[in-house]
């Protein structure tokens, strides 16, 4: 357990602005952690009452579960860390562990062109979710920069450890743009964040620059890969300001009682080594409010490491986690418990190296 914690209050917030008054309203909540199970997380498990659910996903589908056994799984890019290029599948166990002989489930290439290679994976980024509206859960592949940058392609995914079939649903480049065009700099699953319910995840994004400012925004969809532009959310950062470019964000969906899931959303500084959950966010996209319930979940955690994050509820207990990989193949998963809105959570981590 990390024991250095200068935990910080947290609220659940209802974050709105008006032309006028740019009112903040703040109300207090608490959501109370689920008790942890030893078996893998069934459908019931770990299940939530909240608004904003969504009700076109299916009640039996894991998130992040790519090979179709009900675990989540790991699933990072290489070209980075110690890993060749690729993207790599390592499956999880349940139990905090993921096999330690991750598979290349990219050797067929993004799509991009007719000769794919492991290569076309390099510099992007990978979330997971149904994003084609089926069954299975599929690879959203980003390019924050280069010449994709601002797109990216849907590879649908296939329910087992096979390779992923190259192509799909393309983001054309600059399609995520904002209005200045600026492309966001990560993208995360929003599940039914907006509430529309269109069997689509939403996307939420981090975009701005140092003129206009940085935000959190958020995408939705008709139709895959039909993302229109950007809304912006009025909400600052877990710190009380603006400073989106300087957090990483990663989210998981949470099942919900009679179905369909939540959004939960972890927020890393690096410079500090803050971390932070929201949970059941809901949006509105036509006035940017966004509410959540906050949980300040670390300090110090990781502080100034080169990291990529994937949440998911790895152990099953209801309460999600983060997979961080690292430099040298190091993949650690980060389980937490016992959450509060006034002190930090318990920490449990699993350590292993990728060969």
């Amino acid at each position: 357990m990390d024991s250095a914690f200068t935990p910080r209050p947290s609220i659940t917030r209802t974050l709105a602005t008006t032309a006028a008054l740019g009112m903040l309203v703040a109300v207090a909540g608490v959501v109370q952690p689920v008790a942890a199970s030893a078996a893998p997380l069934a459908p019931a498990a770990g299940v939530r009452s909240a608004a904003g659910t969504s009700a076109t996903s299916a009640p039996d589908l894991t998130d992040g579960d790519l090979t179709g056994d009900g675990i989540p799984d790991l699933v990072t890019v290489g070209a980075q860390n110690g890993l060749p290029s690729g993207l790599w599948l390592a499956p999880g166990t349940g139990n905090g562990h993921a096999a330690v002989s991750p598979i290349d489930i990219g050797v067929n290439g993004a799509g991009f062109n007719s000769t794919g290679s492991p290569s076309d994976f390099d510099g992007a980024t990978a979330i997971t979710g149904r994003f084609t509206g089926g069954a299975n859960q599929d690879v959203l592949i980003y390019y924050p920069a280069g010449i994709h940058a601002g797109g990216g392609v849907i590879l649908a995914g296939n329910g087992n450890t096979s390779p992923l079939a190259a192509g799909g649903n393309l983001l054309m480049g600059g399609s995520l743009a904002n209005l200045n065009g600026d492309n966001p700099t990560q993208v995360a699953n929003g599940g039914n964040t907006s509430g529309l319910n269109t069997g689509i995840p939403d996307l939420l994004g981090v975009l701005g620059d140092s003129t206009n400012g940085y935000g959190l925004n958020i995408y939705t969809a008709n139709v895959p890969a039909g993302y229109g532009l950007p809304v912006t959310l009025n909400v600052n950062t877990p710190d009380g300001t603006a400073d989106w470019n300087n957090w990483t964000i990663a989210t998981t969906q949470l099942p919900v009682t009679g179905g369909g899931a939540t959004t939960a959303m972890f927020l890393w500084k690096q410079s500090t080594g803050e971390l932070d959950l929201w949970e059941n966010l809901q949006a509105n996209t036509t006035t940017g409010a966004l509410t959540y319930t906050a949980y300040p979940v670390a300090t110090r955690w990781n502080t100034g490491a080169t990291l990529t994050l994937q949440a998911a509820d790895i152990n099953g207990d209801g309460v999600p986690d983060l997979w961080t990989v690292g430099a040298n193949r190091k993949v650690t998963a980060n389980l937490f418990s016992h959450l509060s809105t006034t002190k930090a959570a318990t920490l449990a981590k699993v350590t292993e190296t990728l060969n």
